[in-house]
């Protein structure tokens, strides 16, 4: 059995017409969308200038208001040859700033360290809405090799935009 409701008008109880917040929609803190992204295939690079990771997700905020809470976890990360890691998280070409930095490794020179997982939360204000792309950046810090992710381990990049 179905019903069909049919009304000219909805009012608030003040007889206006009902905002998105007297619906309960859109309030300051509320999620209005989520956008995930992953990477479970592996990427190296040995290069000391920031290089895309392939980690990357894109949002359209629905109001120029609105702030982004970016979560970024990398996993699976490791070092050959004995040289640091950097990452770096953009919007865009807009640096957020350093995910994570780490000293040298003093292994042996072929070894490959394997890192701990990094992660960043960041609450950022775009203000557009227009398409806008979050990802991570890394290099090496000054020799070797740089491995992201591989194997069984994923990295992920989720995008929220939050109600102001």
């Amino acid at each position: 059995m179905t019903s069909i409701l049919k009304v000219n008008q909805i009012q608030n109880t003040a007889g206006a017409a009902p905002t998105a917040a007297d619906l309960g929609l859109n309030v300051t803190g509320s999620v209005v969308q989520v956008v995930v992204g992953t990477i479970s295939s592996s990427t190296t690079t040995t290069s000391s200038s920031l290089v895309d990771t392939g980690l990357t997700a894109s949002i359209t905020p629905t109001s120029s208001s609105n702030k982004i809470l970016v979560l970024a976890t990398i996993t699976g990360a490791g070092v050959a040859n004995g040289s640091g890691v950097r990452m770096k998280l953009f919007r865009g070409s807009t640096d957020l700033g350093f995910i994570s930095s780490t000293g040298t490794y003093s292994g042996s020179a072929n070894a490959v360290h394997l890192e701990h997982g990094w992660s960043v939360s960041v609450l950022d204000t775009p203000s557009t809405t227009s398409s806008t792309t979050y990802k991570v950046q890394h290099s090496i810090a000054t020799n070797g090799t740089v491995y992201i992710s591989g194997g069984n381990s994923i990295s992920s990049i989720t995008l929220m935009e939050i109600a102001q």
